[in-house]
């Protein structure tokens, strides 16, 4: 579950810098695909981030661990 949590923050992160190429890609009006890609990323990375919180850390990262 820890690395389906990175997989999704890195997803969230990537949709929410590269938003104007995605809007490009998308060719629809600008405004409402630029607000649609943001609140998408960061759905992303929140849920990215619950599930790095909820998960059982990798024993290499343990000392990450901060609660």
């Amino acid at each position: 579950m820890f690395q389906f949590g990175m997989i999704f923050l890195f997803i969230g992160a990537l949709m929410v810098y590269a938003t104007g190429l995605i809007v490009r890609i998308i060719k629809r009006p600008p405004f409402n695909n630029v607000l649609f890609v943001k609140i998408s990323g960061l759905v992303f990375t929140i849920i990215g981030a619950i599930m790095i919180f909820l998960s059982q850390y990798p024993e290499k990262l343990e000392f990450l661990r901060i609660v």
